[in-house]
């Protein structure tokens, strides 16, 4: 998005392609890992475990590494002087999500499965949806079931210690339909002091170079148009991803910048950008009604 209202597409503005080139000329001074592209995450995280990185992404760190031999990596000043962090499409309604469960034709009562999935919103198990369970003997645990000051129950995060927090929480968290509320923290669980760690850590880095005033929104589309964007999304994104690895790996993206934008056309962009501005429009248009 543009501070003007108009969706565009990244990957085929002028700015991207002297950062894939500024990119390629880390790789040809060994700066970037020739098996970034290709490696699998166990692959990833082997070689973190390892301290074999100077510098890498993750959301977080101690998922690779560990939180006290970093620091995060501010905003880098660009060759006009701009200092911007980009925010993430559909990041300012990344706290509501839809989705999480459907109920399909064969569903033969319908009210029964409703008033289960009503469950899934009660305050003690949404964060055990959201991040794991307790009382697993088997198996390391996300919680201990406590109380809190009043006495009633309230769900203890555990030190994982030297574990990988995604991991412990992917191999126990289900996700599906949640709702934790600032209100829970304290009440019905507490805040899992990673998570605390990362947010400190993104307002004081990151917070002050966010410029951007619009983010694309979580919209709702017609069927016709949501199947049109997720065609075009399929095609234009593995597109824009293949080329973008093999020109920060091995150059050439000046050379084959003009065949890349024709391509990018024949895979529908103008259209895609089309469907996503006409949502757009209509979003900010209903904010104003």
């Amino acid at each position: 998005m543009t501070d003007e209202g108009k969706v565009i597409y990244t990957a085929v503005q002028e700015g991207y392609k002297e950062g894939i080139e500024w990119l390629h000329k880390l790789v040809t001074e060994d700066l970037i890992d020739p098996e970034a592209f290709t490696q699998e995450w166990s692959t990833y995280v082997a070689k973190g475990k390892n301290h074999r990185y100077g510098l890498c992404f993750s959301w977080d760190i101690a998922n690779i590494d560990n939180n006290v031999d970093y620091v995060m990596l501010p905003a880098l000043t660009g060759p006009t002087g701009v200092r911007n962090i980009t925010r993430q499409n559909n990041s300012e309604t990344s706290g509501f999500d839809r989705g999480r469960c459907v109920l399909t034709t064969s569903c033969r009562n319908t009210a029964l499965a409703a008033a289960w999935i009503d469950q899934m919103y009660a305050p003690l198990q949404s964060p055990q949806n959201n991040w794991g369970s307790y009382g697993e003997k088997d198996s390391f645990n996300i919680f201990e079931l406590s109380t809190n000051e009043k006495g009633d129950p309230m769900l203890k995060h555990m030190d994982l210690g030297d574990q990988s927090p995604v991991e412990v929480r992917e191999a126990q968290s289900v996700n599906g339909p949640l709702a934790i509320l600032n209100e829970y923290y304290g009440e019905y669980v507490t805040q899992p002091e990673d998570a605390k760690w990362r947010l400190d850590n993104m307002h004081e880095t990151y917070l002050a170079d966010m410029n951007s005033k619009y983010v694309y929104p979580n919209v709702f589309m017609s069927i016709e148009d949501t199947n049109k964007v997720s065609q075009y999304d399929t095609d234009i994104k593995k597109y824009a991803e293949q080329k973008k690895a093999d020109w920060i790996l091995n150059g050439g993206i000046e050379k084959e910048w003009d065949s890349y934008l024709e391509k990018m056309e024949k895979y529908g962009l103008s259209d895609y950008l089309s469907i996503k501005q006409k949502y757009f429009d209509n979003y900010q248009k209903s904010l104003s009604e």
